[in-house]
């Protein structure tokens, strides 16, 4: 993996620092007069910036954070590019984000999001504590060792339970069912599972999460043990997958393709990066790719490159559209810029950015099952599923 292909993500994340380098590398081609025009500027901003902070040290009646403040500014201010996937990330969040790369944290092994009824579990990892402990998905949290979550995010939530430092247990209290119950789970190493498998009759499901942290090594077992079960034909789930890592889309794709562009880079420079597959052993068997208005980033790519070179069909409804590269820079103190730095082109040459990717065959789940988790849709009412398994007949 090259250093470029180490700070590009597809996800599918100071003020004035960043203002002041970013300006001078730009105008060091040009004349001393804009430079010393662009250093009046700054210095302006920097004056403003000042006056402000004493104008609240003087006269703000109440408490406040110097540290949030800071924070809250870098974040406004690359929140004026008017992107949305240009961010500042905070130390905390880079952590988060270093982790979810890795694919290793200490915790108890449940997925989370936020809803309306609020912190609700929407996966339950086998092998791990929370399964072992009885955590159901749909199981609502409501504290973490006494701190109510309701006014909680899901981030805030995880951060109570994930990489503790000193103590090994975590009292969760979830209800269920309108029911309220209280269990204490010990923490444990946890190792994503970005990549699963099942055998539906001698049909292959491989359900892909996200491409992040381990996702290349268990795609390449689930293709493994697929062919050792003798299957003839696979069913790759992408849907809600967010996106993930450039290096990681690459080896999953290079798995299943022999040949063929998987993707092409091109930078505002006018730069191209083309993305091959390389010459290895081909999974010679029918696909369908299963995607919906959540399949993003890197998993349109997935879904892209193998439809683009004639190895699998699409069955759902349109992808996101994420046709856009980050990259991150480290800011020296755990904080980094994630800039968007280039669009993506598939292998047909198009670049999907806000236009999604329309499925071969357009099938809609019903109206219930529509804003769930997919592990919790029964079998036999995933109707996108159901004619992937059709059409692999």
């Amino acid at each position: 993996m090259t250093n470029k292909q180490k700070t590009i993500y597809t996800v599918l994340i100071t003020m004035v620092a960043t203002f002041i380098v970013s300006t001078v590398l730009y105008l060091s081609f040009g004349t001393n007069v804009v430079y010393f025009m662009t250093q009046n500027k700054n210095a302006s901003a920097l004056n403003k910036l000042t006056r402000i902070d004493n104008l609240i040290d003087e006269y703000y009646y109440g408490e406040y954070d110097k540290d949030k403040m800071r924070q809250m500014a870098y974040m406004g201010y690359m929140a004026g590019v008017g992107d949305q996937y240009t961010q500042y990330i905070t130390p905390e969040e880079y952590a988060s984000f270093t982790e979810m790369s890795e694919g290793e944290y200490k915790g108890i092994g449940i997925e989370i999001t936020q809803n309306e009824n609020g912190i609700v579990i929407t996966d339950v990892f086998e092998g791990t504590p929370a399964e072992k402990s009885g955590f159901l998905i749909g199981d609502i949290i409501t504290k973490i060792d006494g701190v109510e979550t309701k006014d909680k995010t899901s981030s805030e939530v995880a951060s109570l339970v994930k990489n503790r430092k000193d103590e090994n247990n975590v009292v969760i209290d979830i209800l269920r069912n309108d029911v309220p119950i209280t269990i204490d789970v010990k923490c444990d190493n946890i190792v994503t599972t970005n990549a699963s498998w099942k055998m539906i009759g001698d049909i292959s499901y491989i359900r892909i999460s996200m491409f992040e942290g381990h996702c290349s090594e268990q795609l390449k077992e689930a293709l493994s043990a697929s062919k050792d079960k003798g299957a003839k034909g696979i069913v790759f789930d992408v849907r809600s997958n967010p996106g993930g890592a450039l290096d990681i889309i690459l080896n999953c794709v290079d798995q299943i393709l022999d040949e063929g562009t998987i993707l092409t880079i091109k930078d505002k420079k006018g730069n191209e990066d083309v993305y091959k597959a390389k010459d290895k052993e081909k999974i010679d068997l029918p696909m369908i790719i299963l995607t919906n208005g959540s399949t993003a980033s890197a998993a349109e790519v997935f879904a892209s490159s193998l439809h683009d070179n004639g190895k699998a069909k699409i069955v759902g409804t349109k992808t996101y559209g994420k046709g856009v590269v980050q990259s991150v820079f480290d800011l020296g103190d755990n904080s980094i810029a994630k800039i968007t730095t280039a669009k993506y082109f598939t292998p047909n040459n198009v670049c999907i950015d806000k236009i999604g990717i329309t499925p071969d065959e357009v099938v809609e789940l019903n109206e219930e099952y529509k804003n769930i988790s997919i592990k919790q849709i029964p079998f036999d009412k995933d109707t996108q599923l159901n004619k992937a398994l059709e059409m692999l007949k």
